[in-house]
């Protein structure tokens, strides 16, 4: 694949004035996937909001990698049971009318 379709994590560091030391932490906890394009560290710009939301929780409420992996996975739960709960409620909907 061409370098143009995907982020640098180097340039993406200086933009979000993050440490590289940061990405590769979420990296080793699989929180990201990255890839290697011309020797150069990148992931896929569609990942952008999803290390954004791990920049806010990082930086704004000072929660370390290992931290993040369990906030995501709750609210990974709290969603699916969210699904789980709003689809029962369907059901029930008929015997209610």
């Amino acid at each position: 694949m061409e370098t143009d379709k995907f982020i640098r994590i180097d340039h993406f560091c200086e933009v979000y004035e993050i440490e590289l030391s940061f990405i590769e932490e979420l990296v080793s906890y699989e929180l990201i996937s990255i890839t290697e394009q011309e020797s150069v560290k990148c992931f896929l710009p569609d990942d952008i909001p999803h290390i954004e939301k791990m920049i806010r929780l990082y930086k704004e409420l000072d929660i370390n990698p290992a931290g993040i992996d369990a906030i995501l996975l709750l609210l990974e739960k709290l969603n699916k049971k969210e699904s789980e709960l709003t689809e029962l409620k369907s059901r029930l909907s008929i015997f209610l009318k």
